[in-house]
């Protein structure tokens, strides 16, 4: 979405969890909501739909060099993104990536990172569907 702003859901969590579920975690919206607002959770949200795909990127290039340290990072960069905006599905995958690299890698990292892009996308779309909401 870039610079565009991405409009807020408005109401309570039911109505998230209708629009996501389980996709987006409505206890994490509510969260930043009671903490910064409409704004926060706005720029957070921004920020995750402009910023994780690169993330998303940068574990999968990571993995395809075999390079488990890199792997590692980005996983765990990927999943403090996630569990900003409670997007489960990524948050869940990228603790598992992050755990195996760190363990050595093997079969269930690469399953796991083969996994994420799709993860990713159903993700962002859940987000952006909660913002037509409002």
């Amino acid at each position: 979405m870039g610079d565009a702003e991405v409009p807020m859901v408005h109401g309570d969590e039911e109505a998230v969890t209708s629009a996501a579920a389980p996709t987006i975690d409505p206890r994490a919206i509510a969260r930043l909501r009671r903490i910064g607002g409409d704004e926060l959770l706005r720029r957070i949200v921004d920020l995750y739909l402009g910023e994780s795909g690169a993330r998303v990127d940068a574990t999968t290039e990571a993995s395809a060099a075999a390079d488990l340290d890199a792997v590692e990072a980005a996983a765990h960069s990927l999943k403090s993104m996630a569990g900003n905006v409670g997007a489960t599905q990524v948050l869940e995958l990228a603790a598992d990536i992050e755990l195996a690299a760190r363990r050595g890698g093997g079969d269930g990292m690469l399953a796991a990172v083969a996994r994420l892009p799709q993860a990713q996308q159903i993700a962002c779309e859940a987000l952006e569907r909660l913002g037509e909401g409002s």
